[in-house]
């Protein structure tokens, strides 16, 4: 991302990156590439502060699939409001020349700058324009007119992890095994191109119309650097002690958080309670809590698994 002022004007533009080298991974009938700049993707936000109705810009726009048409929202046919945002509303959309449906994400300008969240926002359409994944929801296209930005991802009808947590509460491991394996699959994708979450928690784990889970909003995730204390973005209950104590950290922050969700999957709570942030830090700090004996139906393998996840980082 740069970022060019000139007097009382900013100019914000993203440029795709290559993370690393080009590299193919295949599993569970995926594929990524890390190579960067595809046509599917060249779009790029481009937010001007002086002025944000000024005309569209026609040179910086993706090409619908199998056509020689720019994408804009004309192609697409409103059918109903998803949910609203902090930035705006999400609509179930209709590509017309395909009738596919996505849900697409609707963010004004001026809110995304109004509350200073420029940075999550490029972030996320940078990261989800090299990654695409089963596990995982894909960004289809991303354009723009004089007021909003678009973000058109794939539709999840299912509901998130945390609705069903809260009719079932607890759940079979069977059950929950499937789960955990569903986000997990979702995190390798994003660590084999040096991605964190960093904001695992059920809220952003949703199932699609096959019943799969997928990893979502990765509006705070990050590339992985040598140097990220400063880094302290998360959800407080699922947070790793590193992050809390502002401490280098990796890969394993994810894998904390998967953790914390497992142990809720098999009790029904979670590990770790407090009013704030460092309440829970100084809970996890104070004492480990530990899973002795297993829930009915539930095995010591189980119990074991659970234990060393959300215990990785103390080690």
């Amino acid at each position: 991302m740069e970022e060019q002022k000139k007097g009382d004007i900013a100019v914000i533009k993203l440029a795709p990156k290559n993370i690393g080298k080009k590299e193919t991974h295949n599993r569970s009938n995926s594929t990524i590439s890390k190579k960067s700049g595809s046509k599917e993707f060249k779009n790029t936000f481009k937010i001007k502060l002086e002025d944000l109705v000024a005309n569209e810009r026609n040179d910086n726009k993706i090409k619908i699939e199998n056509s020689n048409k720019e994408v804009s929202r004309a192609h697409f046919k409103y059918n109903y409001i998803i949910g609203k945002g902090g930035f705006g509303k999400v609509w179930a959309v209709e590509l017309k020349k395909t009738q596919k449906i996505y849900a697409m994400k609707e963010m004004m300008k001026t809110k995304i700058i109004g509350k200073k969240s420029i940075r999550s926002v490029l972030n996320e359409r940078e990261l989800l324009s090299n990654i695409k994944h089963p596990f995982i929801i894909n960004m289809n296209y991303a354009f723009q007119d004089r007021d909003h930005l678009y973000l058109v991802m794939d539709l999840l009808v299912g509901g998130d992890l945390r609705y069903h947590m809260g009719r079932r509460r607890k759940f079979k491991e069977s059950e929950a095994k499937f789960f955990i394996a569903c986000i997990i699959l979702g995190l390798e994708p994003m660590h084999l191109n040096n991605i964190i979450h960093r904001d695992i928690k059920p809220e952003n784990i949703v199932f699609d119309d096959k019943g799969y889970l997928r990893v979502t909003d990765l509006g705070i995730a990050r590339v992985v650097k040598p140097d990220n204390s400063a880094d302290t973005s998360g959800t407080p209950g699922y947070m790793a002690p590193e992050v809390m104590c502002r401490q280098d950290h990796s890969f394993p922050v994810d894998y904390y958080a998967v953790g914390v969700i497992a142990y809720e999957l098999m009790l029904g709570r979670r590990p770790y309670f407090g009013r704030n942030r460092k309440e829970i830090r100084d809970h996890i700090l104070s004492k480990q809590v530990k899973v002795e004996d297993p829930p009915e139906g539930w095995s010591y393998e189980a119990v074991d698994f659970v234990n060393r996840v959300y215990h990785l980082l103390f080690s």
